[in-house]
């Protein structure tokens, strides 16, 4: 008889397999065996640089961030698999690094001379890619800090003439309800000048912020003017905030008789200065309300809610409430009552910070969450996207180990805070219902070289990258390590 054989089946190895079931396989593995496989050899290592692969992780990276996902600058078929993979690793880098317990130290410093008026606010853009910087007399700049080199380019001229013998302020705020993927947003400047000498001039202004492609196959951003309206001269602006068609402004009275400070909402369409109900005047309608406590910051909420942060109180507002008047301040205070609006919410603590986070609307939870901190605490604040039902809620993120009396700048689940001295500490915390919780983390960071401006400084925390500056200089640090 005829013996029969049985031979086993040779092993099949990933290098043996279809180019497309080689995919769907690494489409499963997280980003850290990605980058082992690429290790193996030069078959995988160019398999794991297939699009599909990095347009997955790079979902799956947003997944896990609902709250503050990743934003594309132009439509995902425009990336490369390279773009893509440096966006996940980058954002996926820096979370390791604030998690770590070792020394911090930036991968990158990169330092710009600048001139004394040059920098009077800057801020980040989402994504750490964008810088913008506005001069005192209200010309803005404009970084790409994904470039070797640092160069400055123009984006918005000089709005005021400057004059030596006064006083004259900057600052900038994005739009809180900028959720599109594609890059466009609205950004808001303050720019004023007080003097003995001279008369003052207090202008907001409204300008449409896009990304184009430029002549020499880069990106360029440009701005477009869309409204400017001028404020009362009275009081002092402590805070303002822009979404959408509204802006609300925060201005404090503190130290004069008989005074209070109050938080006024203006639709930016209607009070710009070439409408013709109110050409170039301060009779535009306005929603305004007193407040009993400087307000050093305030942020618009969806749902026609406004959050108040005060020294020794946060509140929520039902916007509607606040009396609607063409009126300006000081003859629209007269004949009311101290406290116009009441709150519908309201925690209570000797609050030591001066700034919220920007609000972060998140769809998986029907919740909007923003940042701050007590004396020894960093805070969550999580309110219900609908505003008839739960009440908000105070969660702990994280104890810090001093009494700090500094600045802060708080992303979601992390932020830097620093004062004039030459260093400053990276944070990393944990929302107690986020996927992966972990021990919150404090890293500190000290360099050599000059104070810092206490109140302008920037934190991205997608990127890691962070921007303060002196009387000299801009700095740019990368911590991610890629």
């Amino acid at each position: 008889y005829q013996k029969v054989l049985h031979l086993r089946p040779r092993p099949i190895g990933l290098v043996q397999l279809p180019p497309e079931v080689l995919d769907e396989i690494m489409k499963l593995l997280d980003w850290q065996d990605i980058l082992r496989l690429r290790q193996t050899c030069k078959l995988l290592s160019d398999a794991t640089r297939t699009k599909s692969i990095w347009i997955n992780l790079f979902n799956a990276s947003n997944s896990c961030h609902p709250c503050s996902p990743l934003r594309l600058e132009h439509p995902m078929e425009l990336y490369t698999a390279h773009e893509l993979e440096y966006l996940v690793l980058r954002r996926s880098s820096a979370e390791i690094l604030r998690k770590s317990q070792t020394k911090l130290l930036p991968r990158l410093t990169r330092h710009f001379p600048i001139g004394p008026s040059d920098v009077g606010a800057l801020t980040l853009i989402h994504g750490g890619r964008w810088l913008l910087t506005a001069s005192e007399t209200g010309s803005v700049s404009y970084f790409d800090l994904d470039a070797r080199e640092l160069t400055k380019r123009p984006l918005i001229p000089n709005q005021l003439e400057y004059f030596p013998d006064s006083k004259h302020g900057v600052s900038m705020t994005l739009d809180n309800s900028d959720e599109c993927g594609l890059f466009s947003f609205n950004l808001a400047m303050f720019v004023g000048r007080t003097a003995s000498s001279s008369p003052g001039v207090e202008i907001f202004q409204i300008w449409h912020i896009r990304l184009n492609p430029d002549q020499s196959n880069g990106m360029s951003l440009s701005a477009t003017l869309l409204s400017a309206f001028h404020r009362e001269q009275y009081g002092k602006l402590a805070s303002f905030s822009l979404l959408g068609k509204f802006i609300a402004l925060g201005v404090s009275l503190w130290g004069q008789s008989n005074a209070h400070s109050y938080i006024t909402i203006v639709d930016w369409a209607v009070a710009d200065v070439h409408n013709q109900l109110h050409p170039g005047s301060l009779s535009y309608p306005r929603m305004i309300t007193h407040f009993p406590m400087i307000p050093y910051d305030v942020q618009l909420l969806p749902g026609d809610r406004i959050v108040v942060l005060a020294e020794a109180t946060i509140r929520i507002y039902h916007t509607k409430s606040f009396e609607v008047t063409t009126n300006s301040p000081p003859i629209a205070f007269h004949g009311w009552t101290e406290y116009a609006s009441p709150t519908t919410w309201h925690f209570d603590d000797a609050l030591c910070g001066n700034s919220l986070s920007r609000p972060y609307v998140c769809h998986n939870t029907n919740t909007l969450r923003l940042v701050f901190k007590s004396p020894q605490t960093i805070h969550g604040l999580i309110i219900p996207a609908n505003p008839i039902g739960a009440k908000p809620q105070v969660v702990t993120l994280m104890e810090l180990d001093m009494h700090f009396n500094r600045m802060f700048c708080l992303g979601y689940n992390g932020g830097i805070m620093h004062s004039r001295s030459p260093c400053f500490r990276m944070l990393d915390y944990s929302w107690p219902d986020d996927v992966s919780v972990g021990c919150s983390n404090s890293l500190s960071v000290e360099f050599d070289g000059d104070r810092f401006l206490q109140f302008i400084s920037a934190f991205d925390e997608a990127s890691g990258r962070v921007v303060v500056c002196n009387q000299r200089e801009l700095i740019a640090f990368d911590f991610s390590s890629i």
